[in-house]
């Protein structure tokens, strides 16, 4: 009896790690994809105004590889 108790014992300290596993993994994936929309949200939001036409030609295609990635 106290063998049985044993084994489900460690089947549910198993099943807890896991899950503790998986949730430290989703929080990690959401704590990297809130850093990039930051980062997009800097690029989008950049003075543009002193920057050379070839720099700004550049981010402009930045700005709409970042729309086309957030908002498709």
């Amino acid at each position: 009896m106290s063998e049985d108790f044993s084994e489900r014992k460690s089947s549910v300290v198993k099943k807890l790690s896991l899950m503790e596993d998986i949730k430290n993994v989703r929080e990690k994936e959401l704590m990297d994809r809130e850093k990039e929309r930051e980062m997009d949200m800097q690029i989008l939001n950049a003075d543009t105004s002193t920057m050379s036409e070839k720099r700004r030609a550049l981010h402009e295609i930045a700005c709409e590889k970042i729309i086309a990635k957030w908002f498709t």
